[in-house]
């Protein structure tokens, strides 16, 4: 009994200390390191890192304990003190303690003169040990701050004398090894779980192992070669940054990257690619395209940058620009392309292509090509799934970019489409009103392309010749405060579906079915300093199918700017103060010109339909220089 008074006024005073010593240096390891940056021969930083493990993990007083020397950066001198006034300089030393006591070991590594250190509690058992109480859980892990690929080793510090341990690192995910090792992929937090017993009783506890990517390095590649920038790419580890020099190169074949990191030239017009290499002309493989990112481990917490180049495509009639492909579920959250100079696309491929779920900006970009943008969709039962919202940070953003196109259809927007162009500059030199300046595609056979939505917004726009602002065939749209300038012909706006539910709808589509157009508000948009109203001209276009007959007009939802807004008909613009308390007609819309907000009346009252995502996109500063 006294033994087991001794006992616990022992663990209470353990406690004390070890909770005093976690709040001065952390989780499971008392450290006062100075760690000191080093580059290895690749040019990666090398840190010198004092680490340490020892075996058993709960010694008893006189028993030898084994401690092994971990630390990173390759040291050649080793410092041990034991705590109890004993040292040692071997490196991997053996010890014994006289007493059952709580004893810091520090372990000092040095080389060329750096020095980092390490110290941790160990707590020594009395040898008449306590095997008739039940076990207390507890344990600690190796090394403090896991990082995403490199093994983890968990040690079990419970007291008790435990003879059974079940560890849980997520679901169905076991270990029933005293001591094992586990290997994280992802980063994030994970709960273990480590539940000991033994005849006597049973405990468990739950910690969180916080895993990182590892430290990003910057990468310089040899020269602005192909071969030589693939092979820097090929080196580099996720999150890295690959530099490209300044200097000129023609690139025979395509740039794969496939994983996320930063690829910055040294700017536009410095770092000159020339393309000599002729695509599949396949539109979403990897082989149609110039550059292709296609990342081969999904992360939403990864990012990619494109930053920096002139990218001349030569007019090769089959190769496109960029192709962001992405085939798995994981959405891709983090994705910037900017300051970057693309020229001569050739007529009707696309300077980029999204495929799949990617989520970002392309912003300061110079565009001068008859080339287009696409939006595209995995497939229709992948993107059906998801929902849309307008201002959603799940869309891709066109901001601030200069445009100078010979051809139409600039923006094509098909698949799943959450496109929002804003703040662009753009000059077309098109001779055919055929062309819109965004064509938004609905459904057609044997293709994906219901588009689910599309945001334009404060874009000035300069036309030669008469020209669409915007064709809509598909989704819902808001076009609004955009600026379009012209000396000849007049500026419409299409609205027109191209084929019947009946005739290869998209599966599980929501909002209605997409390949209808639907809840499109349209304002606030000018033609020579004009303010286009209701009376400006526009189409609605019922194609005519042999077998299917007319699309129903009843589908179309098409509300237009009011100079005088009465709450029957259109959209109204002004304050929020101005708008009238009640509309005689469902989904009529006002835009309060003081909140930047647009109300819709629906059900009886007005309710918030859309606010503009944040303006610049924030991954502009996450994801800068």
């Amino acid at each position: 009994m006294q033994n087991k008074k001794h006992l616990k006024g022992f663990l209470l005073v353990f406690a004390l200390i070890y909770i005093s010593q976690y709040l001065l240096y952390g989780q499971n390891s008392f450290k006062f390191s100075k760690r000191l940056s080093e580059k290895d021969k690749s040019g990666r930083q090398h840190l010198l890192n004092a680490s340490f493990h020892y075996y058993p993990a709960v010694p008893k007083e006189g028993q030898e304990i084994k401690f092994y020397d971990q630390s990173a950066g390759d040291p050649d001198v080793w410092c041990w003190s034991f705590g109890d006034g004993q040292l040692s300089n071997d490196k991997n030393p053996k010890h014994a303690y006289g007493q059952a006591s709580i004893y810091f070991v520090t372990l000092r590594v040095g080389r060329d003169e750096k020095i980092s250190q390490k110290r941790a509690a160990i707590l020594v058992k009395s040898s008449s040990g306590y095997s008739a109480e039940s076990p207390k859980a507890n344990f600690m892990f190796e090394p403090d701050n896991p990082q995403i690929g490199v093994p983890v080793r968990f040690y079990d510090m419970s007291t008790g004398e435990p003879t059974k341990w079940t560890w849980q690192f997520g679901y169905f995910d076991f270990s029933f090894l005293k001591e094992p090792v586990k290997t994280f992929f992802h980063e994030g937090e994970y709960k273990v779980t480590l539940a000991v017993a033994n005849e006597s009783g049973s405990d468990k506890i739950t910690k969180n192992v916080k895993v990182a990517s590892p430290p990003a390095s910057i990468i310089t590649a040899k020269s602005c070669s192909q071969k030589d920038v693939q092979a820097a790419i090929a080196s580099a580890k996720p999150g890295d940054t690959v530099v490209v020099p300044a200097g000129k190169a023609t690139w025979g074949s395509n740039l794969v990257i496939n994983k996320a990191i930063i690829l910055k030239g040294m700017g536009i017009d410095q770092t000159v690619i020339t393309c000599n290499y002729a695509g599949t002309g396949q539109i979403t493989s990897p082989g149609g395209y110039f550059i292709t990112y296609e990342p081969s481990l999904p992360s939403e917490d990864r990012s990619f940058r494109l930053t920096g180049f002139t990218f001349n495509l030569n007019s090769i009639s089959k190769t496109g620009g960029l192709l962001l492909r992405n085939i798995t579920n994981y959405h891709q959250t983090k994705i910037r392309i900017d300051h970057t100079k693309w020229q001569n696309v050739a007529d009707g491929k696309a300077i980029i292509w999204v495929y799949g779920y990617f989520w970002g900006v392309a912003d300061n970009n110079y565009f001068d090509t008859p080339g287009e943008f696409r939006f595209y969709a995995l497939d229709t039962a992948t993107w059906a799934n998801e929902t849309f919202n307008f201002g959603s940070a799940n869309n891709f953003y066109m901001e601030d970019n200069f445009f100078r196109c010979h051809r139409g259809d600039y923006w094509y927007i098909e698949g799943a489409g959450r496109v929002a162009i804003r703040h662009n500059e753009i000059h077309l030199d098109v001779r055919d009103d055929y062309y819109p300046v965004v064509d938004v595609h609905g459904n057609q056979a044997n293709a994906w392309s219901g588009a689910m939505g599309f945001e334009g917004y404060n874009n000035t726009i300069y036309a030669s010749y008469s020209n669409r602002f915007i064709d809509m065939r598909a989704g819902r749209t808001l076009f609004y405060n955009n600026s379009f300038s012209q000396s000849n012909g007049s500026a419409m706006i299409a609205a027109r579906e191209e084929e019947l539910d009946s005739n290869n709808p998209p599966a599980n589509a929501p909002d209605g079915q997409p390949q209808h157009v639907s809840d499109s508000y349209i304002f606030n948009n000018y033609q020579n300093g004009v303010l286009l109203t209701k009376n400006f001209p526009y189409v609605q276009t019922q194609l005519y199918y042999s077998n299917e007959g007319y699309v129903p007009t009843e589908d179309i939802h098409f509300w237009k700017h009011n100079t005088s807004f009465d709450g029957s008909s259109g959209v109204g613009v002004g304050l929020l103060s101005q708008r009238p308390l009640s509309c005689t007609k469902g989904g009529v819309a006002w835009w309060a010109t003081d909140e930047n907000k647009l109300y819709r009346w629906h059900n009886g009252r007005w309710e918030l339909y859309y606010t503009p995502y944040p303006y610049p996109h924030p991954l502009r500063y996450s994801l800068s220089d």
